[in-house]
């Protein structure tokens, strides 16, 4: 570990670590029982018609409550119903985890109180319906524009596009128990027919928005092009059950619309920045917004790994830039896969000079020379903990730390291994005894990947450090390097756990091809002083000039090994 970090926060990071050691495979039984998850959906069902009852009661609804009541529960039903339906079909692995299914029915439960609270205090005798509201067709517009937004935003920002929209139409169905404006079966199956058409508008529009979305001001964006649709929507619908409204009240009611969109994009935007960063902090959900601030290159551990191991730092930049290519190719979130980059090394500020791209070649040879293979394959397999303990110190998103311990998944270090055999046979080739050696020793703890971004990050990782190694550069060599390093690792069985098709490979090995072609590309060597000096002796004529500019290029060399050969 840092030496910059007291020795009682090592115990704790180390404790925090130990914690999440099998952080990737949640724990099975009562936890993730469907028993639970019954529970946390009839919890939503209740506060429901809690809500819906509290809401009659003192917005002055004049109701038959028996009709309401079941009704309002056949709707609930069928929302609750639709919902897990949807994410079954489009997003399973959330259904196998009871600590998501929470997290949606809370969310959900926010979005039904905010319903209720809104409807309360748009059409009962309160300051601001006195004040502002006149007519019933204008109360309809306030009360049908309450900011449906929140909970599909929230859940997509957290969980993904198909969540959100799955999460949002269950919400679109269960939030119809709202829409009884009288004892007239007429006017409820037109408020229905309303609410549900802005609620299916904000359900599928705004998580196909938000899906990219990585900062503040892209949420607002969203917010207010959905409820401008929204709006547009619900004013047609309102308007077309008010034959007799007079061309002043149009107007005026249209003003309404706008005004009341406005606010209720305030509202929800407010409370989706406000509820994002606790329920990402309990449910250990990261969204691209968190993400983002990890990207910064001005991070404290970021301006370490420049000026103490600024080998490994070019390195994982590259790495960073190969992995989000990637992951944007094959759908897999481009922000985890780019941070997963930049960080996956930072174990490596602990002993930088152990790692062959931060020394010079003198330095590499001596450090290891000096120690026994066991011993330095022990070091540099440390980089792992000590980039985990760095992590959490720093508190970062899980998947980040997920990569970080993931990124070699349980891969051996060839280098030493090889040395260590080379060294036992020499001892027996001596007349000593000949040493049993270990392999274990010599292979990473693991776990193998277990996301599509971990495999991605694993990938790059490998593949750019050979490419450093490669002599004199050329697409086909690239392009072999690439197949030959994928393949391996797929026999080896370190992509059986990342869900990584064979068509996301196939993409992968294109993407990475091309990727390294572009950054390993010819240069024109600069003239010395002496061949400039000569150059303008001989005073070639232009015709010259562009005849020897257009010579073949000499390539200029790199060498940089990879890990593996320390």
């Amino acid at each position: 570990m840092n030496a910059g970090i007291s020795k009682k926060r090592q115990k704790h990071i180390q404790k925090i670590a130990d914690k999440h050691a099998n952080s990737g495979a949640e724990k099975k039984g009562f936890k993730n029982s469907s028993y639970l998850a019954t529970i946390y959906a009839s919890i939503v069902g209740i506060a429901a018609l809690l809500a819906m009852l509290i809401t009659f009661t003192y917005a002055g609804i004049d109701k038959n409550y028996n009709y309401a009541l079941f009704t309002g529960i056949v709707l609930i039903f069928t929302g609750i119903l639709s919902t897990r339906y949807l994410l079954i079909t489009y997003k399973p692995e959330i259904i196998k985890r009871n600590s998501r299914i929470l997290l949606i029915c809370l969310v959900s439960i926010l979005a039904v109180a905010l319903f209720s609270l809104w409807l309360i205090t748009f059409s009962t005798n309160t300051f601001i319906p006195k004040l502002f509201i006149k007519s019933a067709v204008q109360t309809d517009l306030v009360a049908l524009n309450f900011p449906y937004l929140v909970a599909p935003a929230l859940i997509t920002l957290m969980l993904g596009v198909k969540a959100g929209i799955s999460t949002g139409l269950g919400l679109t169905l269960l939030t119809m128990i709202f829409g009884f404006n009288g004892s007239n079966a007429n006017t409820d199956i037109c408020a229905h027919t309303q609410l549900l058409v802005a609620g299916t508008l904000g359900s599928t529009i705004l998580p196909f928005i938000l899906r990219n979305a990585y900062r503040r001001t892209h949420i607002l964006k969203a917010f207010i092009t959905t409820q401008l649709i929204q709006a547009i929507a619900v004013a047609i619908i309102v308007f077309s059950g008010y034959n007799s409204i007079s061309s002043e009240s149009l107007w005026m009611s249209l003003a309404y619309v706008f005004i009341f969109s406005f606010i209720s994009v305030l509202i929800s935007f407010m409370l989706t920045i406000a509820f994002l960063p606790i329920f990402e902090h309990i449910f250990a959900c990261t969204s691209n917004v968190r993400l983002n601030e990890f990207c910064d290159l001005r991070h404290p551990l970021l301006l370490r790994l420049s000026s103490e191991a600024e080998g490994t730092f070019h390195h994982s930049i590259q790495v960073a830039t190969l992995a989000a290519n990637a992951a944007e190719r094959i759908g897999a979130n481009s922000f985890i896969a780019r941070v997963g980059g930049y960080f996956h090394d930072i174990g490596k500020l602990s002993k930088p000079y152990f790692f062959i791209e931060n020394t010079s070649i003198a330095q590499s040879a001596s450090v290891h020379d000096n120690i026994s293979p066991s011993m330095s394959a022990l070091v540099i397999m440390s980089h792992v903990k000590d980039g985990v303990a760095l992590a959490h110190h720093y508190n970062m998103p899980q998947p980040i730390i997920d990569i970080i311990k993931q990124h070699h998944g349980t891969t051996t270090i060839a280098y030493f291994l090889n040395k260590a055999r080379t060294l036992a046979e020499k001892n027996a080739a001596s007349g000593l005894a000949k040493e049993t050696i270990d392999e274990s020793l010599y292979r990473y703890p693991g776990p193998s990947p277990i996301s599509k971004e971990a495999g991605i990050v694993m990938l790059a990782d490998s593949i750019e450090a050979a490419s450093r190694s490669i002599d004199k550069p050329t697409p086909a060599k690239l392009d072999a390097l690439v197949r030959s390093i994928i393949n391996q690792k797929i026999l080896d069985g370190q992509l059986d756990n990342c869900e990584l098709t064979n068509r996301d490979i196939a993409i992968i090995k294109t993407v990475f091809s091309i990727s390294l072609t572009n950054s390993l590309h010819a240069r024109i060597p600069y003239p010395s002083a002496e061949d400039a000096e000569n150059a303008k002796e001989e005073t070639p004529a232009p015709a010259e000039q562009i005849a020897d500019f257009d010579k073949t290029p000499v390539i200029t060399e790199t060498s940089t090994s990879s890990e593996d050969k320390i």
